[in-house]
């Protein structure tokens, strides 16, 4: 079993304490990526952090939805240069000292999309206790406490919909059971472990983990959701509210919809416009926004 050891002042090296007493700093290789092709000088940088199981090298499509004054890095999942941090709390410890690596002072903004909203609001509180201005961007990420159920009436209503629909195309001989040509994903899919590279599977097994074993508490981090417009017929059976509930949690400036569904936000191609128009205009809302950790904790 491998024990984690990480070290609460950011910019010290973490280590990773392995079994036998033997032990090794964490790899040199930054896990700040670059992905756009403008020059970093005059331009306003953002980190883009990716969504469970995903590599950040995706959000490229929607960073070219972003305007010339945005220089656009991704901060890649720990897991894929093989270390195994299994809560959410570590892998934003790990990513703030890398950040702090690349760039040594605020004010920093984070957009995470999905889990990586989760990892974006602990990088925040990390940082702003080290009295650095932090701001947050959430892309259609939810907090994992559940709202309550809807009536059984109503969710009775929902699952006769969702499966004459289905059944209706199966027998019509349609692919999609859904409407729209957007990126669709199943009950059934969503609750398995996808069939992916080792790398991407193990990603994968291990942020859904930290999802489970995570508990939102308030930190109040100016942030902006932007969401999406379209509810998979699952979550339509809880009563969610229009900011998912974050308004308990942070300092929560506005929320903006966005056109499709969750995943569509991020792989489907007619939609970087849009997501990347959203992000634009919550980057530009908390622009002139103090981070907590310039005005006090």
């Amino acid at each position: 079993m491998v024990a984690i050891d990480i070290r609460d002042d950011i910019g010290t090296p973490v280590v990773e304490r392995e079994s036998g007493n033997s032990m090794k700093t964490i790899s040199d290789k930054s896990l700040v990526l670059d992905l756009d092709k403008k020059p970093s000088e005059g331009r306003v940088p953002i980190y883009m952090i990716s969504g469970i199981g995903g590599h950040v090298m995706s959000s490229q499509l929607i960073a070219r939805g972003i305007s010339e004054k945005w220089k656009a890095y991704g901060l890649l999942h720990p897991v894929f240069t093989g270390y195994e941090y299994s809560t959410i709390e570590d892998n934003a410890r790990i990513l703030s000292e890398h950040l702090v690596q690349a760039q040594s002072l605020g004010p920093y903004n984070l957009i995470g999309y999905s889990m990586g909203g989760l990892i974006a609001i602990e990088m925040g509180r990390l940082l702003s206790e080290q009295g650095l201005d932090v701001r947050v961007v959430l892309l259609d990420t939810k907090p994992p406490q559940l709202p309550p159920l809807k009536p059984p009436i109503v969710r009775l209503s929902i699952y006769l919909r969702w499966y004459l629909k289905k059944y209706g195309n199966i027998l019509l001989n349609r692919k999609c059971p859904d409407d729209g040509n957007g990126a669709n994903i199943t009950y059934d899919q969503h609750k398995s472990i996808p069939n992916l590279p080792k790398a991407f599977r193990k990603a994968f097994q291990l942020g859904r983990e930290a999802v489970d074993n995570y508990v939102a508490t308030p930190c109040p981090l100016p942030s902006v959701l932007v969401r999406s417009e379209q509810v998979s017929w699952w979550e339509n059976l809880r009563e969610w509210t229009s900011d998912y509930g974050w308004a308990s949690y942070i300092d929560l400036k506005q929320v903006i919809f966005c056109p499709g569904g969750h995943l569509d936000l991020v792989k489907a191609d007619q939609y970087w416009q849009s997501t990347g128009a959203a992000l634009e205009e919550a980057l530009t809302l908390l622009e002139g926004v103090q981070g907590v950790g310039v005005t006090g904790k």
